[in-house]
């Protein structure tokens, strides 16, 4: 039986009545690869996107990066920036060591 989780992310097993989303978002990402999930507060979006659908990605796309930035609050186009820069650097000390993202370059 799942619990009610306020306020902390949910892991993909404490999602519930978000498949049609998942979906859905599943299948931007096969198409695009972009997406902005937007709604109201405590709907669950970040869990959809963080712990289900960029998990799912990253697992089947060993060689992709999936970078995540919550632009909530920004004000200027510097914040819009360090956000970006913050999250592309998170995402990418997680998925790939510094020796092999250069020889990928290099390749």
């Amino acid at each position: 039986m799942k619990t009610f989780k306020f306020g902390q992310l949910l892991s993909k097993e404490d999602i519930c009545d978000r498949k049609k989303e998942i979906s859905i978002l599943n299948k931007i990402c096969r198409a695009t690869g972009r997406a902005v999930v937007y709604g109201p507060r405590r709907f669950g979006k970040t869990s959809v996107v963080k712990n289900v659908v960029m998990a799912d990605y990253l697992k089947n796309h060993e060689k992709s990066l999936a970078i995540y930035a919550d632009l909530l609050q920004v004000d200027s186009m510097e914040d819009v920036s360090g956000r970006l820069q913050g999250a592309f650097e998170q995402a990418l000390s997680q998925r790939a060591k510094i020796k092999t993202f250069i020889s990928n370059i290099n390749n």
